[in-house]
């Protein structure tokens, strides 16, 4: 059989197939190449609804978080990573497992060392916004994710996604978290986004 062919992709797809993925996760934690391509195959699979549940009770959450800290310089595994963990937090009830598991810290501390990688920071921001609008006790929690949004945002001005995404995920963030509100105004975060999206006013006001 194809690894391109439907059947393969069914197969893959499957709770069998995902849980594969995740021991090989499992058993070869060290090996980057194998990291990589597992959290790129479970980022496809998450992408839409039907295999996000499949995916959490194989212990994908778990499996990522841990290879995000045990591949902090492999900035391929990072990104597919994160891409997993945004993707798995559209789904509430996934949302206090991923929390429980130390991820809003480790995403963020991934975000604030690779804020050159737009890819990751968008991720990061779509992971952040998710767990925010599940409960502002995340909010809170991912106040540290600020500095690395905005910086990313400096210096990425003609990135429309990444502004886009950020100005969703910041207006999520100043409303569930006076803590967040304070750290954007202290950041001096609004001249920057109003430096970034000056060409864009309509993407301001989503923002006040």
């Amino acid at each position: 059989m194809g690894s391109n062919s439907p059947e393969a992709s069914v197969e893959i797809c499957s709770a069998e197939g995902i849980r594969c993925i995740v021991k090989s996760m499992q058993t070869i934690p060290t090996l980057a190449p194998v990291q990589e391509a597992a959290c790129g195959a479970l980022a496809a699979i998450t992408k839409g609804d039907a295999h996000k549940s499949r995916a959490i009770s194989a212990g994908a959450v778990d499996a990522v978080i841990y290879v995000m800290l045990v591949h902090p310089s492999s900035i391929k595994v990072l990104e597919n990573a994160t891409r997993v963990l945004a993707n798995l937090s559209s789904l509430k009830k996934c949302t206090k497992t991923i929390a429980d598991a130390g991820g809003i810290s480790t995403v963020i501390e991934t975000m604030k060392s690779y804020t050159s990688s737009t890819s990751l920071i968008i991720s990061g921001i779509r992971f952040i916004k998710n767990m925010a609008l599940s409960d502002a006790e995340y909010a809170n929690e991912a106040v540290g994710g600020i500095a690395p949004i905005l910086e990313c945002m400096e210096d990425h001005p003609d990135c429309a996604k990444l502004v886009e995404e950020s100005c969703k995920a910041l207006r999520c963030l100043v409303l569930k978290s006076e803590s967040c509100k304070d750290r954007v105004i202290t950041a001096d975060g609004v001249a920057v986004i109003e430096k970034t999206i000056n060409s864009t006013s309509q993407r301001w006001q989503t923002l006040l």
